[in-house]
């Protein structure tokens, strides 16, 4: 790995943690403002709302990973005449997709008052709908393949500081609105025009850096042929990540959505945590396979794949045993609902850490360009996943969605980690068993200390849960980083060597 290459490595990483971080704060602010003033239902409505409209964002998937294969070549090669081609060619496949997403805008806002009319009225839910799709249009129009070529170039930072601004300014724009008793419509409004700033920023910084001249040249569609084999991926993680509200709409109600909702703040914002400071390594891996460096290209999946076992370890047990005690101070004071449900705050936990082992394998999956042999587990995964929650959901509300997400991550995470061990890479079971067995002891271990500390522990307020969060934190980490010793010995000497020669 070059000098430049672990700078851009170490900014892209700090900035990705600052905006996820930022991201999750201001993710918490805005729901509990709403669950205050307006009540669990607005805060269920405009959540479901949300997902129904990304599902039209389901024609551009499979753009993003195909575009990168061939973005790392070109970059790596520094082919300028290349990357405007490449860059053409997204840019006419995204103007298709913004017509197609105007179309899906205007079905959803007629259909979508149907589900919720017993809650609120025809117009309130069109032009809602309407209202919260404004800013994902100027995504599709003009920020996407910028953020495409930005991924590829590993300058996410780029990224990550124009996210932070939107979402601060976004933020508080709506705390405003909201604490001036304005209605959702004009606080959503007042977010959805901060937001269609970040692309417009994106779209004239890249066009300059890169030198675009792009309606000058004539595209080659054929570049993006393989995208019909990426689609079923993509569609797949599209599936895990807005499917169970879709269901929980379809075949419950606005307050169980905002249960969801409110646990699903957490989990999601640890989410994106882990792949903001995971996304860049995918450009390297790139890179190295560009450059045909193939034994770097091991070396760094190694290291990379015992760090990704250890840290969502350690991450996703404390998910587990905090998210209830942090949900219940939370949502402190609002009663038309109860938010107490600790085994769907473990089952969500543990899906998302399944979630995360499998991104080295995913990463790997997707520079190699594998989109076509590897379809049918996306297509497994996403038919277990509804299938089960749909048979699930109306006995057991929030918890048969979680029970369809955790059965659906075992099934990608296996499959996919058995196709790059044995296609790709060609090596052995023994990390992958080493793994599961530290991600299975560090959560059963943080389980127990939960149940040990709680005995004698009273959490009220943020003030107790922060310090009650700390000594759960601190087990976790001592137990994963014992057990490295005992199951990742030679990983953490290379470890431990490279981080010697550094300080050297």
């Amino acid at each position: 790995m070059s000098r430049n290459q672990k700078k851009l490595v170490v900014v892209n990483s700090a900035t990705g943690l600052i905006f996820e971080l930022v991201s999750i704060v201001c993710g918490m602010i805005l729901p509990r403002l709403i669950l205050g003033k307006m009540g669990s239902n607005y805060n269920g409505v405009t959540t479901s709302i949300t997902q129904f409209l990304s599902f039209i964002t389901i024609v551009r998937s499979g753009i993003g990973g195909v575009s990168k294969v061939h973005l790392y070549k070109s970059l790596a090669n520094k082919d300028s005449a290349q990357l405007n081609i490449i860059m053409r060619s997204i840019n006419k496949f995204m103007f298709r997709v913004s017509c197609i997403y105007v179309i899906g805008l205007l079905l959803i806002s007629i259909c979508y008052p149907l589900l919720v009319a017993n809650e609120f009225g025809w117009l309130f839910s069109f032009s809602l709908v309407l209202i919260i799709g404004i800013s994902s249009l100027f995504e599709n129009l003009l920020g996407f393949s910028s953020m495409i070529l930005l991924q590829a170039d590993q300058r996410e930072y780029i990224i990550s500081a124009s996210n932070i601004i939107a979402i601060i300014l976004s933020t508080v724009v709506a705390a405003v609105l909201i604490n001036l008793n304005s209605s959702i419509h004009i606080v959503k409004l007042g977010s959805a025009v901060v937001f269609t700033l970040k692309p417009v920023f994106l779209y004239f910084y890249t066009k300059r850096k890169y030198n675009l001249q792009t309606k000058r040249i004539k595209p080659q569609m054929e570049l993006l042929n393989q995208r019909k084999d990426a689609v079923v991926h993509a569609v797949a993680e599209f599936i895990h990540l807005n499917t169970d509200v879709v269901i929980l709409t379809a075949f419950s109600n606005s307050f169980e959505i905002s249960v969801y909702t409110v646990y699903y703040i957490i989990i999601n914002g640890l989410r994106k945590l882990v792949r903001s400071l995971t996304s860049n390594i995918e450009a390297l891996l790139g890179g190295l396979h560009a450059n045909k460096d193939e034994s770097k290209f091991k070396s760094v999946f190694k290291t990379f794949e015992y760090c990704i076992f250890l840290f969502s370890a350690i991450i996703f047990s404390c998910c587990a045993v905090l998210s209830e005690p942090f949900v219940m101070v939370y949502t402190k004071g609002v009663t038309d609902v109860n938010y107490s449900r600790p085994i769907f705050a473990y089952l969500i936990a543990i899906a998302e850490l399944i979630y995360t082992i499998r991104l080295p394998y995913q990463y790997v999956i997707r520079v190699y360009g594998k989109f076509k042999d590897t379809k049918w587990i996306s297509i497994g995964e996403a038919c277990l996943n509804i299938l089960i929650s749909i048979v699930l959901v109306k006995r057991f509300g929030v918890i048969g969605i979680s029970i369809g997400t955790l059965v659906a991550m075992i099934f990608r995470t296996l499959t996919y980690s058995e196709y790059v061990s044995n296609k790709i890479l060609k090596y052995g079971y023994k990390n992958r068993i080493c793994g599961i067995i530290l991600s299975l002891l560090t959560f059963l271990g943080s389980v127990l200390v939960k149940q040990l500390l709680i005995q004698c522990f009273l959490i009220e307020n943020y003030f107790q849960w922060c310090v009650f969060a700390i000594l759960i934190f601190l087990a976790s980490t001592i137990i994963a980083v014992s057990f490295s010793f005992l199951l990742f010995k030679n990983e953490l000497l290379s470890l431990k060597q490279y981080i010697h020669r550094k300080n050297k």
